[in-house]
């Protein structure tokens, strides 16, 4: 019987949603899940992205918000997964696959996911959105020195996304030299001081990020977009971006911060693919063409 009673016991604490809520945030504190996402009828959407999350460096605080985000955010940790290995498996020095949700925030957000016409003039081509910066791991040299290994480890690096005209722009920096892309922005014009002339100079490096979007509201997919480290922003131009559910839902995902996986890497050459929508749907890769030519 007292078998009995502590099986049955161990029964109810399983089935409910509070144990799994504490081993849930005592492993990934960064992680944000609402308690009623792991009753059992949600459960198996949550834990199943929960391997690729535990993987996965999580800037955080990251909030599911929903069973559907749960389901698209284990598949685009999959993707970022195979294309971490795939870099690596090719000579690549490193490849930090991330969770994160950037929000954008300010009245420009409307305006500036609008893409003006050539020959047109519109608010949209001036009207800049910001998104707040998030924390990806550091990123060694590409060619460490003995000197560069004696000193203190590499500092993480602060990820911003822009919208501009219709587009996307990434900017990447490392905390100790950057500046961010509204500090960018705002300097723009200004005489510069005597003293900047005594400042060292930043060390740029060449990287490659792919970012997608697990939200519901918006197909957002860009693949390879180069990222020059403590530079200028950088035009995302190889990937999909499609409000899915309207432009409102869109802004309203935008706003409330949008659920993405990335995957930060060393840049190395690769072959030509000149199909944006291929490359962002990932058919220039071997196992895609294999997949699909067995179709």
């Amino acid at each position: 019987p007292h078998f009995q009673a502590t099986c049955t016991d161990s029964s109810l604490a399983l089935a409910g949603a509070d144990l799994w809520h504490g081993c849930l945030v005592r492993e990934q504190p960064k992680l944000e899940i609402d308690p009623k996402l792991l009753e059992p009828e949600c459960r198996r959407a949550i834990l199943t992205a929960m391997p690729g999350i535990y993987r996965s460096a999580v800037s955080g605080p990251v909030e599911i918000k929903s069973a559907e985000e749960a389901q698209r955010l284990s598949k685009q940790l999959e993707i970022a997964e195979r294309t971490a290995a795939s870099h690596m498996a090719v000579g690549g020095k490193v490849a930090h696959v991330v969770v994160a949700r950037p929000r954008f925030s300010g009245s420009m957000l409307d305006t500036a996911l609008d893409k003006t016409l050539p020959g047109k003039k519109s608010g949209g081509y001036k009207a800049m959105c910001f998104a707040s910066p998030f924390r990806c791991p550091p990123v060694p040299p590409a060619n460490p020195s003995a000197a560069e290994s004696a000193e203190a480890p590499a500092t993480a690096v602060s990820i911003q996304f822009v919208w501009r005209n219709g587009s996307l722009l990434i900017g990447a920096w490392e905390e100790d030299d950057a500046s961010s892309a509204e500090e960018q922005e705002d300097e723009e014009g200004d005489e510069e001081d005597d003293d900047s002339l005594d400042e060292p100079m930043p060390v740029f490096r060449l990287l490659a990020m792919d970012v997608l979007s697990a939200s519901p509201e918006l197909l957002l997919q860009y693949r390879g977009v180069g990222i020059t480290l403590n530079g200028p922003l950088n035009k995302a131009q190889s990937g999909v971006y499609n409000p899915t559910r309207g432009k409102e839902a869109a802004i309203e995902a935008l706003s409330n911060g949008l659920l993405c996986v990335l995957c930060l890497r060393d840049r190395l050459p690769k072959r030509p693919c000149n199909d944006f929508l291929t490359n962002a749907l990932n058919f220039d890769s071997t196992n895609s063409w294999r997949t699909v030519s067995g179709m």
